[in-house]
């Protein structure tokens, strides 16, 4: 659950950033994605106990996404799946956009700071496999 809430918190201040940065420049067929990303951000700003049943869904299918659909290679996160293939997970497209921004961002930082990078890579598989066997303990149950 740690590092759920950890997965949580990155992607709180990566959406508030993005929602900052978006409300400067949106046209109006864009009001429709621009509204789900401030869903998504609040929802992830809200205690677990005042999630309903659907919320704590969106955020299983956010994390599901996250750490089974980013992966690394030659030292940098990838994707590894469409946007296509994120609207038939039932996500809004505005998802694919914004974890494309933050693995860029993520990138980034490992390419252009002094800090570590094989131990962000690290903690990054670490949790991934955690979520992982996480995940496969409840489906056998």
């Amino acid at each position: 659950m740690k590092v759920f809430k950890i997965f949580v918190f990155s992607i709180a201040i990566g959406l508030s950033y993005s929602c900052a940065e978006n409300s400067r420049s949106v046209a109006n067929k864009d009001d429709l994605n621009n509204e789900d990303l401030n869903k998504i951000q609040v929802l992830l700003m809200t205690p677990d106990s005042l999630r309903s049943e659907k919320d704590k869904a969106l955020l299983h299918q956010l994390g599901a996404l996250y750490y089974e659909s980013v992966s690394i290679k030659n030292d940098r996160f990838v994707l590894t799946l469409s946007k296509k293939e994120v609207k038939e997970r039932g996500l809004p497209e505005i998802v694919f956009d914004e974890l494309t921004k933050e693995i860029n961002a993520a990138n980034n930082f490992l390419d252009t700071t002094s800090f570590p990078k094989q131990l962000v890579l690290n903690s990054f598989l670490e949790n991934q496999k955690s979520y992982l066997v996480k995940e496969n303990i409840q489906h056998q149950e």
